[in-house]
């Protein structure tokens, strides 16, 4: 098994710019996305890639930044939040 390198952690992470265009932005809770990092890095070394670690699917479309948000602007793991939303745990 890999270790999962920074570079692909940093591939998961959306750009300012494309949240934006979503209206979105990165939780502030620091914790919960240490957690779906965390999540995200363990998908990377036993699948290969960084799968949403709330699908249970390992599809292309799940992968990190999962088809449903770039659809969508909505986050399922609350990685990401909707302009105006604030974490509620």
């Amino acid at each position: 098994m890999r270790k999962a390198a920074k570079g692909d952690i940093r591939k998961m992470v959306m750009t300012r710019k494309q949240l934006e265009k979503l209206h979105c932005h990165l939780n502030p809770d620091k914790e919960h996305v240490n957690d779906v990092y965390k999540n995200l890095a363990h998908n990377i070394l036993l699948y290969g890639a960084a799968y949403c670690p709330c699908q249970s699917r390992h599809i292309k479309d799940t992968i990190c930044p999962c088809k449903f948000m770039r659809d969508k602007g909505a986050c399922r793991c609350g990685l990401y939040l909707k302009d105006g939303e604030k974490n509620n745990g």
